[in-house]
């Protein structure tokens, strides 16, 4: 299994020894093997699966009691990656998450223990059987019926979408007039027919038609005023866990066809030297990651709650995301490998069937997608939001107390000297620099709480600059600013007392920065500065600038570059701002003519700056991949929805649910990035993903806005949407639109990926 960034998740010791385990063991697994069993009862490799079972893999849910390895989802899921990367048949979705779910979940010991333990050691085998035939993958089956008959339940209907065809028990779920039970029913039972149907991937599964098939009180496993629930919980368990199968899928995939791009030559080239296929590449790789990054996530939700309803969005958003993401990766490398991959002689199209059983499988990419879409906007069964915790809800609540009207769902970004009020009363809280460690001023919050956080400003309308001192400037300081330097500056940048911009770009150095020309000559205890800086967001507003200057001429592209600290009223320093398309003056011409700038404002080391440089990037593109930009657009597109009635309107909900999957799927990719970097893992190519990712999203809900708002949306005035609220939908598109040039373009943030992540050239 290829993981293309393994340096910057930091799993813990039980899921690092089981992802290597696993990892070793599939390593021997081949598709001839796989080719051999399908179409056959069983499809699976009877002697595989019995080493599995060994393993003890078949009872990773199961307890101690009987005789389970209770492994977190953390760990079991990076198993169940690895079999979706070997593209192996065998069951262990079915036996060790679906049927040992249900068996784990019976107050009776006879199942919950003993039954549990022979499956888990294989001595058993049983399915789960709860779908009817040609039906969808809502639970809650009506194929199924159970009636009370004498002494025993009598059970009729049909059910199917089995794949463990050969059973020896099915665990049935009938529904009767207390509610939905779950009964154990042996293959052989009187009344019990079982068929078998094919899978496009070659995995038979049983069809089961039940005549009134009797089943004694002590066959019932789950009775029916349990069963609705055990089952919704047992299948969200088995989402979750496709997701990672679907997961290993996509990666592996993605990985022969990188190799196959190496080493294919036509035109005289190796593939992997085409740009257009480096971009195709980078974008699927982005698919892998941000897939990644959503089944990561919704494992952590597994393993700390027990709530059904985070869990049950948790897992259709995996399974959403997994879906579509593995059906868009591997049939994009079928294109990429060309026409061998429409034979069997390539290996790929056997992943691809299986993609595409398993992505139906428990409902397609939309089924969950919409699930998850609706359990959110319920808020959970009961109609209410769920509670903030204490520190935020504390926030929440001064802030709508104390947020003046003028800084609500404003038409344009709001400057820093225009929000500076606004700064100050969060500083004298102690709220103005979430992410910041404790040490230096800051709240110290998780990138999760982070989000938590900006959510609840969003709710406001709170619609800023980004701060650069508080988000590039200070991380930075924090960790090669000199003791003297943090002192000075960073308290500054806290209180609002300085504000900063980035020197970066120049006129012949966009996302080419490494060919800066801006010189910076030492003269005894001061530089002397000389040259242009252009697109330097709010230069006129700035009290101070950081800087890349060239200090050492004769040394290769990236080297001789230092990070300098230059105060904005520095004698020599000229400043034109440039009007953008809204009729802001958001960007600025910096000129530089011979300015003097003390030496102790150098940062680090003289000719070291790139370094910094690039961790200031890193940031600056961990900032533009912040998911608030998307989350407030998309708060724009379901007011003017609302406000021209089209909430329910189904074409409308379809556009909104996809584009806030799309939303949540970027927050998890962001959240797992800033978490590496908090935590000390460094980030290299894999950041330009976050930035292409939230860039290009935050595109597509403005342009459904702008389609949504019609006429309106081409007028340069603000919609009324609400109660003391308005939306300018026309500023909101045209906002978006540098977001893919700004912090380097997308295209160059491709030619990143494909040379440094993916290593084609």
């Amino acid at each position: 299994m290829n993981h293309l960034t393994p340096h910057i998740d930091a799993f813990g010791e039980e899921a690092v020894l089981v992802g290597e385990s696993a990892r070793a063991f599939f390593a021997s697994s081949d598709v001839k093997s796989i080719r051999e069993r399908l179409g056959r009862i069983p499809s699976y490799r009877p002697p595989v699966w019995r080493q599995m079972v060994d393993m003890g893999w078949a009872g990773w849910r199961a307890d101690a009691a009987a005789q389970g390895s209770a492994l977190s989802f953390e760990a079991g899921l990076l198993l169940h990656e690895e079999l979706g990367a070997a593209a192996a048949p065998e069951p262990l979705l079915q036996t060790a998450v679906l049927a040992a779910g249900v068996l784990g979940r019976s107050p009776s010991p006879a199942y919950a223990v003993e039954a549990l333990g022979r499956l888990a050691r294989g001595e058993t085998a049983h399915a789960l059987a709860w779908q009817p035939a040609a039906r969808g993958a809502a639970p809650g089956p009506r194929g199924a019926r159970a009636r009370r008959q004498g002494d025993a339940m009598a059970l009729d209907g049909a059910l199917g979408y089995i794949p463990l065809a050969d059973a020896e028990y099915f665990l049935v779920c009938a529904r009767c007039e207390e509610g939905l039970g779950i009964y154990r029913v042996r293959r052989d039972a009187p009344g019990l027919a079982v068929a078998t149907v094919e899978r496009i991937d070659g995995v038979v599964c049983a069809q089961l038609a039940l005549d009134g098939v009797r089943v004694a009180d002590a066959d019932t496993v789950i009775p029916p005023a349990q069963g609705e629930a055990a089952l919704e919980a047992v299948l969200d368990e088995g989402r979750l866990a496709l997701s990672a199968e679907l997961l290993g899928a996509m990666a592996e995939v993605l990985d022969i066809t990188l190799e196959y791009l190496r080493t294919r030559k036509q035109f005289g080239r190796a593939l992997s030297g085409f740009q257009a296929l480096q971009h195709r590449a980078a974008d699927l790789a982005g698919q892998v990651e941000t897939t990644r990054s959503v089944v990561q996530a919704s494992a952590r939700v597994f393993d700390l709650t027990a709530d059904p309803i985070r869990r049950r969005i948790a897992a259709s958003r995996a399974k959403a995301r997994a879906s579509a993401g593995a059906i868009e990766v591997i049939n994009a490398c079928v294109q990429l490998h060309g026409g061998i991959a429409y034979t069997e002689e390539c290996d790929i199209g056997v992943y691809l069937k299986r993609a595409m059983a398993l992505a139906a499988w428990l409902g397609d990419a939309r089924a969950n997608r919409d699930r998850a879409a609706e359990l959110a906007e319920r808020g959970g069964d009961d109609g209410a939001r769920a509670e903030l915790p204490a520190w935020l809800e504390e926030i929440r609540a001064w802030v709508e107390d104390n947020l003046p009207p003028a800084y609500r769902y404003p038409a344009r970004r709001m400057s820093w000297r225009e929000a500076h009020g606004w700064h100050r009363k969060l500083h004298e809280r102690g709220w103005v620099a979430p992410a910041w460690p404790r040490e230096f001023g800051g709240m110290g919050l998780t990138p999760y709480e982070e989000l938590q956080l900006h959510e609840v400003y969003e709710t406001f309308g709170l619609n800023t600059f980004q701060n650069m001192g508080l988000t590039m400037l200070g991380p930075l300081l924090q960790r090669y600013g000199t003791p003297a330097q943090q002192q000075e500056y960073l308290p500054r940048i806290l209180s609002g007392e300085t504000y900063w911009c980035q020197g970066y770009s120049e006129p012949e150095a966009g996302s080419d920065l490494a060919a800066l020309r801006t010189s910076a000559v030492r003269e005894g205890d001061e530089f002397v500065v000389n040259g242009q800086k252009i697109w330097t967001s709010l230069a006129h507003e700035a009290d101070m600038m950081f800087l890349l200057a060239r200090t050492d001429p004769a040394a290769k592209k990236q080297q001789g570059i230092s990070f300098l600290l230059v105060d904005m009223k520095t004698p020599g320093i000229t400043v034109n701002p440039i009007v953008n398309l809204t009729g802001a003056k958001d960007f600025c011409s910096v000129f530089f003519d011979n300015v003097r700038v003390p030496a102790k404002n150098l940062v680090g080391e003289p000719n070291q700056g790139w370094t910094m440089a690039k961790s200031v990037l890193g940031s600056e593109r961990i900032m533009i991949g912040h998911p608030r930009f998307a989350k407030s657009a998309l708060q724009a597109l379901r007011q003017i929805g609302a406000n021209r009635g089209l909430s329910e309107e189904p074409v409308f909900r379809h556009l909104y649910r996809g584009l806030a999957a799309e939303v949540a799927d970027l927050e998890a990719l962001y959240v797992r990035y800033l978490d590496a970097l908090r935590n000390g893992r460094q980030l290299g190519a894999e950041v330009s993903l976050l930035k292409i990712r939230s860039s290009e999203t935050w595109q597509r809900i403005v342009e459904a806005l702008r389609e949504t708002a019609g006429e309106q949306g081409a007028l340069d005035a603000q919609e009324a949407v609400g109660e003391g609220l308005s939306v300018h939908a026309a500023v909101q598109f045209l906002h978006a639109r540098p977001a893919t040039i700004y912090g380097g373009s997308n295209e160059i943030q491709r030619n990143i990926l494909a040379a440094h992540l993916l290593k084609l050239s």
